[in-house]
């Protein structure tokens, strides 16, 4: 394996997190003249509607208490103020849907314009790839328990070698089994078994002329015999085109890994470098929208 892989994670490593996307600045926004008017006018309603209760409570009160001291023309000029102060509530909304409707319409383009500052300018597109790039370097580190994975099947196949190596120097011709003849000699040898090594399974046996179950069962116990006189030799060396195989396969994987970085790399700088464009670019926008929220909800309050 090529060690370009750790250099090139080490530059993964100095690819510093974008962190979180910045929040909106909190502001004082102001209401607008149109606003503080309905709201002048709800205070005026309020004053009014004081004006009405002291009023209408005023006349039976002086009526009964005052008797004929109070003159009656206090009492018209008491009952015109009640009924002008009426006449001004009922006139004068106590609710403006206006103002509720635009802060609805804000907050649900606030609530647009927040997703995609968090899904533009957040982290979670480098983190992505970040993850990819964390996935690479997973595959790369269980290359070299793979290698090994990989001698340790090779060893199997050295036993498996060697065993095959050693039922080769049996022909079945020189072998004293009971009722195989030149017949069936030659039967076996037109099948290509000539040697024990031939020798597969007795179903794969049975199917040669002149061989049934009975020999096919006797050229099994033939072979079953020499296997069990087989002693494994560990100190042979592994086939070195075996062994060039594995190791060669490990490092094509190797190389691909590390191209695939390089190029994770590149992709990953240009996720940093967009997310930091975004939040150079965006964040006056931002800033505004908010100020629109802030202020539709400081209107709809000043209102309620």
């Amino acid at each position: 394996m090529t060690a370009n892989f750790e250099t090139l994670w080490q530059e993964v490593e100095a690819i510093p997190h974008p962190g979180p996307a910045p929040k909106p600045e909190a502001s004082s926004p102001h209401p607008s003249d149109h606003a503080r008017f309905y709201r002048r006018l709800l205070d005026a309603r309020q004053v009014a509607l004081a004006l009405c209760w002291t009023a209408f409570v005023s006349m039976p009160v002086l009526s009964i208490a005052g008797g004929a001291s109070v003159p009656l023309w206090i009492l018209g000029v008491i009952g015109a103020v009640g009924l002008l102060a009426l006449c001004c509530v009922r006139a004068i909304p106590s609710d403006f849907p206006i103002f509720k409707n635009r802060l609805h319409a804000a907050e649900v383009e606030w609530q647009s314009v927040e997703d995609e500052w968090e899904q533009c300018a957040g982290p979670r597109p480098f983190e992505v790839k970040r993850l990819q790039l964390l996935d690479l370097l997973n595959e790369w580190n269980s290359l070299a328990p793979l290698e090994e994975q990989k001698m340790e099947g090779l060893q199997d196949a050295q036993w498996e070698a060697q065993l095959l190596q050693f039922l080769s120097g049996f022909p079945v011709q020189g072998a004293d089994i009971f009722n195989v003849g030149d017949g069936r000699l030659k039967n076996l040898h037109d099948a290509k078994v000539k040697t024990a090594a031939d020798i597969k399974s007795e179903e794969s046996l049975s199917r040669i002329q002149g061989i049934g179950h009975a020999i096919a069962k006797s050229l099994i116990d033939w072979r079953r015999k020499l296997e069990s006189e087989f002693e494994f030799d560990p100190t042979q060396p592994l086939l070195p085109a075996h062994v060039d195989k594995v190791k060669g396969e490990i490092a094509a994987q190797a190389k691909d890994l590390e191209i695939q970085l390089r190029s994770g790399i590149t992709d990953l700088r240009k996720a940093l470098a967009r997310i930091q464009k975004v939040r150079i670019q965006g964040f006056d926008t931002l800033n505004q929208e908010f100020g629109r929220y802030q202020k539709a909800r400081l209107e709809a309050s000043l209102l309620s």
